[in-house]
């Protein structure tokens, strides 16, 4: 099946967040990038927009949106991390990820079958 570009390169995004995530041992239990989740810093693309809020007793609280959901992943490493350094480095290894995984040539091998379509797991 083919992917449109942009539901593609946001899969992508979403992956790199989550190994980098994982890769700075941010435990899962205070994220969730799959929608709404208790008491977690939640990711969520609604009506076009990528919203970035708390979970908390039921209520999506400190709603945020974007139009990039890499501005939105940006701004989700803002609130699970504890200190500036840690916010920095977290957001420097996403930034280089992502341009290793958006390269052009990545998306050509999975429309011609020869690559796979990363997933959140």
């Amino acid at each position: 099946m083919k992917y449109y570009q942009s539901e593609l390169r946001d899969k992508t995004v979403l992956y790199v967040l989550d190994q980098v995530i994982a890769a700075h041992q941010i435990p899962r239990t205070l994220y969730s990038l799959d929608g709404y989740a208790e008491d977690r810093v939640c990711l969520e693309k609604k009506a076009g927009e990528w919203c970035v809020y708390t979970g908390i007793r039921g209520r999506m609280c400190e709603e945020e949106s974007y139009d990039s959901v890499v501005e939105a992943c940006q701004r989700m490493i803002e609130k699970i991390t504890d200190d500036y350094e840690e916010e920095q480095s977290m957001k420097l290894s996403f930034s280089g990820e992502l341009q290793k995984f958006l390269h052009p040539q990545n998306f050509d091998a999975i429309d011609a079958g020869k690559a796979s379509i990363p997933k959140i797991v």
